[in-house]
């Protein structure tokens, strides 16, 4: 246990700032398992209406810091070309 006001206060911070980190990362997650389980189901204009909102989850992880913005960048490429070549299959 902590015994000095400054671990403790640090203690605090850290459990806050879990959380909000926590919150960011299983939201970004499920937004991109969310638009690969619309491909697997061929729903393209589903994924690709939901493609946007995933996008919005990785740009709030980035803006926390839960994520780099590289790392962003690269799961939105890929998200992008996974649901192009679904597009470019189906048509």
């Amino acid at each position: 246990m902590a015994n000095t006001l400054s671990s403790k206060k640090s203690i605090r911070v850290s459990q806050r700032r879990n959380k909000v980190n926590t919150k960011a990362t299983s939201e970004f997650k499920k937004a991109r398992k969310i638009v690969k389980d619309l491909l697997i189901k061929n729903d393209v204009k589903g994924a690709k209406k939901f493609l946007s909102t995933a996008y919005s989850k990785f740009d709030i992880a980035v803006k926390k810091y839960v994520i780099h913005k590289n790392t962003s960048g690269r799961y939105k490429s890929n998200l992008a070309k996974m649901v192009k070549k679904a597009d470019t299959k189906i048509v």
